[in-house]
């Protein structure tokens, strides 16, 4: 980033590091000729969310119009001791300003969208709530003020040397029939596995949802939780603009209740599970390894695939100056190892939430909590067209689906694949080719079993 960009995020954010003071002023030199951008109009204060040992705040005693001169600019500095909580003030023409300066500039980084984000917001840091990580920044959100209406009993103890697992379906309160298809299906081959030398130990199930303002669809889904017992509710209203907050709340719940599972599998309730797959997947990777695991997409220009007047994902100018977004998982199907939910936690502790609640787990807080993100094209299939064929079953691990139909068929046939051998089969065709490059025969064989580890080999997403 060029030198005049990092200045806008220094004077844009408070970014003037303690080191730096020297008595009463900061100086900013430059080699080049610099400009800084100072009026006299109404304050606009947001909170520091760095460095500070002491509460700063810029104070409006002098006016500068636009300045270019060689010299060093002075940003005068007082010390406030009185305050409890750490407040620059700065102009808010100013902050307009130097935001439209940003625009369509490349991304850069989670610690740059956490200091546009916490000045555009004017977020404060909370200072009487303690970070779970040292050293992971100021804390904006409070992630442990979540209560849960209603909830499924704390994880068991794990009973055996297999990989424990929690399973968390993401669930929209009025989505009955599709957690109805779900409790029918795939749920039922985690009660009797049949890769039986690699099993997983399931310490807890659950959908996650909720609350909602419609007092039949409320009352519904109470009744629903007293039959069942499988539900999890976060006390937050359920519509898009709040998914960020509703996964904050899954995890804050695991990390209290939870505290022991080796992995976290967390699906939408549109998506069928190949257990058999996951079991494989799970053995092959320690759970030690603080470490998520997905399908990689994301990193696009905005112009090019995602509009900026889009209602639904929210990419204007205002919110998301940046010309590109971060990479990311298609969120529908991932895999949190035990050992990350802490540290995932306390980056989402000092990360300004956004709307796009895929993007902002994985792209911005896995990659601020530093995070092994492990990519593969076979653990999440978003669409696929050829669900229901024994091949596509024996090569995926999580996929997408449109309709309760579609989730039977795509059941119907991955219980035949491992149950009824000779009822469904995985054929694949491959051809003998002659020396002239002629096709000679066709050559089909029947695969019906298990696969194994290497077929889901994982990379490494590189973290932005």
């Amino acid at each position: 980033m060029h030198w005049h960009k990092q200045l806008i995020y220094a004077v844009l954010c408070g970014d003037l590091r303690e080191h730096d003071v020297e008595n009463s002023s900061t100086m900013f030199t430059r080699s080049n000729r610099i400009a800084v951008l100072i009026s006299s109009s109404v304050l606009f204060s947001f909170t520091i969310l760095q460095f500070s040992q002491s509460n700063i705040s810029y104070e409006n005693d002098s006016s500068f119009t636009s300045v270019f001169q060689e010299e060093p600019v002075e940003i005068r500095r007082t010390i406030r001791e009185d305050l409890n909580q750490n407040i620059v003030t700065i102009d808010r023409d100013l902050f307009e300003e130097m935001a439209f300066h940003l625009r369509d500039a490349p991304y850069d980084g989670v610690g740059n969208y956490t200091r546009f984000m916490t000045a555009l917001l004017g977020l404060k840091e909370l200072t009487d709530v303690e970070p779970l990580v040292p050293g992971t920044g100021p804390v904006i959100n409070d992630v442990s003020s979540f209560e849960y209406p209603f909830a499924i009993a704390p994880c068991r103890e794990k009973l055996t040397n297999h990989r424990s697992l929690f399973i968390a379906v993401i669930s929209a309160p009025r989505n009955f029939e599709r957690r109805a298809t779900i409790r029918r299906t795939w749920p039922n081959h985690l009660k009797n596995q049949t890769n039986s030398n690699k099993p997983l130990d399931i310490v807890g199930f659950s959908f996650v949802v909720g609350l909602t303002k419609d007092d039949v669809i409320h009352q519904k889904l109470m009744e629903e939780n007293e039959r069942y017992r499988d539900m999890l509710q976060v006390n937050m209203h359920d519509k898009y603009r709040n998914l960020s907050l509703k996964v904050t709340g899954l995890l804050n719940w695991v990390h209290h209740y939870c505290p022991q599972v080796d992995f976290v599998l967390k699906v939408d309730d549109d998506v069928y599970v190949n257990v058999h797959n996951l079991a494989t997947v799970l053995h092959s990777h320690p759970p030690s390894e603080r470490s998520v695991y997905g399908r990689k997409c994301g990193g696009d220009t905005i112009s090019e695939r995602i509009p900026r007047n889009d209602s639904k994902w929210i990419f204007t100018y205002e919110s998301w100056p940046w010309r590109n977004i971060p990479q990311y998982y298609q969120g529908a199907g991932i895999v949190i190892a035990g050992s990350a939910v802490r540290p995932l936690l306390a980056a989402i502790q000092t990360t300004p939430y956004f709307i796009w609640d895929d993007m902002y787990l994985i792209g911005l807080c896995a990659v601020k909590a530093r995070l092994r993100i492990r990519t593969s094209e076979s653990i999440f299939v978003d669409w696929p067209k050829n669900y229901a064929d024994p091949c596509f079953v024996r090569n995926a691990v999580t996929w997408t689906l449109r309709s309760s139909d579609q989730m039977n068929s795509s059941h119907f046939v991955t219980h035949n694949l491992y149950r009824n051998s000779t009822a469904s089969r995985c054929v694949v065709r491959t051809y003998d080719v002659g020396p002239n490059v002629t096709l000679v025969n066709q050559l089909e064989s029947q695969i019906n079993e298990t696969a194994i580890a290497s077929e889901f080999p994982f990379g490494f997403m590189e973290q932005n």
